[in-house]
């Protein structure tokens, strides 16, 4: 069944000030110049984690934000988080992932589903920083979400390789993660 924005949560957020015009990374969710300064770094902290999430994310990677390779640790996961604690909270507890994606992203559905290497590994790490931030606020995510989130690892992994420890706890913990139907 085709995804519809007709289909969203009722109470889902709405964007704040999206801009018109496509840049050419578009994963990259403000110029620099032009960034809001609560979206600085060293301004900015990581949302509190709900207590679900700490049940099964307890490693101190999910609150690391120099680990490339930890969901917030990318600037493409920062952003991403960024973006949403700042435009879409509180979020809607039955959020999901292909919504998020779909609004802080602007991806379409068949770049969401893409399961290939010829994926950028912005997307993998755009996409982990929505799905974990959607996990931190709510403590839960949707199976389709899950099963995306797996999948962006798994590629991750066979780009950098899988002794990266930080991708390899990240796997096991998404495993752990039950589902939710």
């Amino acid at each position: 069944m085709p995804h519809s924005a007709d289909a969203r949560p009722a109470g889902y957020g709405q964007r704040v000030d999206r801009p018109q015009d496509a840049s050419p990374d578009r994963f990259e969710l403000d110029d620099e110049e032009e960034q809001d300064e609560d979206l600085d770094d060293e301004d900015f902290e990581l949302p509190p984690a709900h207590p679900a999430f700490r049940r099964i994310f307890s490693d101190p990677l999910y609150d690391d934000q120099g680990d490339e390779f930890a969901p917030f640790g990318s600037d493409e996961g920062w952003d991403a988080m960024a973006e949403i604690v700042e435009d879409f909270t509180p979020l809607d507890p039955d959020v999901t992932l292909r919504d998020l994606a779909e609004d802080v992203l602007e991806l379409e559905d068949d770049e969401f589903d893409a399961t290939g290497l010829d994926e950028t590994e912005d997307t993998d790490f755009a996409l982990l920083g929505v799905g974990f931030t959607i996990l931190r606020l709510t403590g839960r995510i949707d199976d389709e979400g899950r099963r995306r989130l797996i999948t962006a690892v798994a590629r991750q992994q066979e780009r950098f390789g899988d002794e990266l420890a930080t991708l390899r706890r990240i796997a096991a913990d998404l495993e752990e993660l039950p589902a939710e139907g």
